[in-house]
């Protein structure tokens, strides 16, 4: 077994615990991302190497599953001595993010680390999604032995899409490396190929209408078509044609208060090496104060 299919498999071993006591209560989560995209898009759960296990579950659920994973060893992976530190950091994270601080357990020298996901939007969005309607048809999924609830390949494409889209317009990540990169566009396509026929545009349409997020679907959709260009991803950009989508094609930024038009062609910022340069001068003052609070919780 390689390191990266070593690091998976340990992942889902140091975590069965967690699942075990939350499928015996019935709990309401999802895994998204990680091995469960990597089986629907590649077919295998060793494909991608992952970082993290994302789990997905509505805010008033937190506090259970938090006090769950203590109980099964791991850790708050950030923890800071001064109480109220500890609860301002706490309190940003819950309003201006989509997650709070994940928690973590070392095994074999390996850092297990669980992500806790609130919302598929994030801490900017205007729009209000009820994660307990999103994720209430979930999937049970057999991951290295040990029963997961994920999604069908549909809302799995469209959390992926609204995390790649997310990142790739966050002002504060597009100063890091950039986020904008084959890999996004590349995972989005084959999980459309490996689905097969079973991928219908109007459940996708249906879906997106149904929690107010086509636009960013169809952004997304849209460059992973402009990338390769198969009539099955035009479909699907057909189907999901909407103006608010055209709208933001040619900016980045989450909010509609800090949106700044692009200065370069989508082909020269995909993969560019120094994208955060490009951009550091039309940032704003508020833009700024705004990347120093996000170094702060994140790094």
């Amino acid at each position: 077994m390689g390191r990266g299919n070593f690091v998976n498999y340990v992942y889902y071993q140091a975590s069965g615990e967690f699942f075990e006591i939350l499928n015996k209560r019935n709990f309401a989560y999802c895994v998204i991302k990680g091995a469960p995209l990597s089986y629907l898009a590649y077919g295998d759960f060793e494909y991608r190497l992952s970082c993290d296990i994302d789990l997905l579950t509505d805010r008033k659920n937190l506090s259970f599953i938090e006090k769950v994973l203590l109980q099964c060893s791991f850790q708050p992976a950030k923890s800071e001595t001064d109480f109220e530190k500890n609860r301002r950091n706490r309190m940003l994270m819950l309003t201006k993010s989509h997650q709070i601080f994940p928690f973590v357990k070392k095994v074999k020298g390996i850092y297990v680390r669980i992500d806790l996901n609130f919302d598929i939007l994030w801490g900017e969005s205007d729009e209000n999604i009820d994660v307990s309607a999103f994720i209430e048809d979930r999937l049970m999924m057999n991951i290295y032995g040990h029963n997961i609830y994920t999604l069908s390949s549909c809302k799995m494409l469209i959390c992926l899409c609204l995390h790649n889209y997310k990142d790739i317009n966050s002002l504060y990540l597009l100063q890091k490396e950039n986020p904008i990169n084959s890999e996004r566009f590349a995972d989005i396509y084959n999980l459309i190929l490996h689905t097969g026929d079973d991928f219908v545009a109007d459940e996708l349409k249906k879906i997106c209408e149904r929690f107010c997020i086509k636009q960013y679907i169809y952004y997304m959709l849209y460059y992973t078509y402009k990338i390769y260009n198969d009539k099955k991803l035009l479909k699907l950009v057909i189907a999901l044609e909407d103006e608010q989508g055209k709208e933001i094609l040619d900016y980045y930024g989450l909010h509609k208060s800090e949106r700044k038009r692009w200065r370069i062609p989508f082909e020269e910022r995909l993969n560019h090496k120094k994208i955060g340069e490009l951009l550091l001068d039309d940032y704003t003052e508020e833009n700024i104060e705004k990347l120093k609070i996000n170094q702060e919780l994140f790094e």
